[in-house]
């Protein structure tokens, strides 16, 4: 938390508890980056401007931080990440996660930006097309997506994590909530991107273009609603979801289903869409979930939030399950995209490393038994010769 101007920096350690049904053992990941200096101006005005974001929350004023402190936020280029996170990577951090660290000193946040970029130019052109209602939307996706996505990111974990406070007199939240806790945290962090992607506060500071905005919002909207669909494609067995972020995207979007007039589910020759047809429903529904959502988090109401859950983020139509996988695998899109890390050679002269050569295998296959031998090689240094 204190050091917020290295250039290079690192996550590694036993962090993130999505993989504990209690939320409550880490799991290991470790990351090495660099400081995009450019981006990171942009970054930055959210963090600067934090207090704004907090007093303009659509909830009640009791969950909200009178004095945001310790905001800090970078964009940054992975130059390496393995464990928990990689070669399946997040697209943005915000650490710690405390609740009672995160109000009493602040948070760090990270927008990998290089990995947003990677994702972007390594989607199929199918991954759009197949899923979106009108050519419109899917020249929509391709234009603005990247921007969408990075944009939306930023103000998921800058602000998002990083705002609420919990109510006088309780306790720590992922003690209250359990196994229901990373779940709703994950919720209030994108619900609080979506509703603020589309404020024109945004553009008063310059981090989007007001003649641009509106684009922004729509292809927002179309690719949140979109993927609570085209995720199902990872659920090959069963009729419930399991992981966290899965389950906040799906609940999202069948929460606004039900009761906004946001989202409209269409059918054309046999194939299902979830269709954005009102941005202004769409952002008006994100601010009354997002209302209960922090109310759930600052008071610690599992039963609710077991409530909301159930209703509208777990369980889902097996039916239309299959008919995802079809679609996905009828075209040869993937399930999920790992990220190849790049090999470096230090180069050494007198002793001393003078330069370091990049080179990058492209194939994950190739990589990941390069990594096993180096694991088998540490681990034989780390064994006794009397135990060999």
């Amino acid at each position: 938390m204190s050091d917020q101007d290295s250039p290079v920096d690192t996550i590694n350690g036993f962090v993130e508890v999505y993989m504990d049904p209690r939320g409550v053992k880490g799991s290991w990941e470790a990351l090495v980056y660099i400081v995009n200096e450019e981006k990171t101006r942009k970054i930055e005005t959210l963090a600067a401007n934090a207090q704004w974001f907090e007093d303009h929350m659509p909830f009640e004023p009791r969950f909200r931080k009178s004095n945001v402190l310790g905001i800090t936020a970078k964009a940054i280029e992975v130059v390496f990440e393995t464990g928990d996170s990689g070669p399946l990577t997040p697209i943005g951090i915000n650490l710690p996660n405390e609740q009672k660290i995160r109000e009493q000193y602040g948070s760090k946040s990270v927008s990998l930006f290089n990995i947003n970029e990677a994702y972007e130019e390594s989607t199929p052109e199918g991954m759009r097309t197949e899923f979106s209602w009108t050519p419109e939307e899917a020249a929509r996706a391709k234009k603005w997506g990247a921007f969408a996505l990075e944009v939306t990111t930023e103000i998921h974990e800058v602000i998002g994590h990083g705002s609420g406070r919990m109510a006088d007199g309780v306790g720590s939240p992922h003690l209250m909530l359990k196994e229901q806790y990373s779940a709703i945290e994950e919720t209030r962090a994108d619900l609080i991107a979506l509703y603020f992607v589309a404020d024109p506060t945004l553009a008063d500071l310059g981090i989007v273009g007001a003649e641009d905005h509106a684009e922004l919002i729509q292809t927002a909207f179309e690719y949140y609603a979109r993927n609570a669909l085209v995720q199902l494609r990872r659920i090959r067995e069963g009729t419930t979801i399991e992981e966290d972020h899965m389950r906040n995207r799906q609940m999202i979007v069948a929460w606004l289903i039900a009761h906004t007039r946001a989202i409209e589910v269409r059918k054309c020759d046999g194939k299902t869409y979830y269709v954005m047809t009102d941005a202004a429903a769409f952002r008006q529904g994100v601010g009354r979930l997002l209302a209960e959502v922090q109310r759930i988090k600052s008071e610690g109401d599992y039963e609710a939030a077991r409530a909301l859950f159930d209703a509208y983020g777990i369980h889902f139509d097996p039916a239309l399950r299959d008919e995802v996988v079809a679609r996905v695998d009828a075209l040869h899109l993937p399930s999920y995209t790992a990220i190849v890390m790049p090999r470096l050679m230090a180069r050494s002269r007198d002793g001393e490393i003078v330069d370091v050569e990049i080179s990058y295998p492209c194939d994950l296959e190739t990589q990941m038994l390069d990594f096993s031998t180096f694991a088998r090689s540490a681990d034989a240094l780390a064994t006794p010769a009397a135990s060999r």
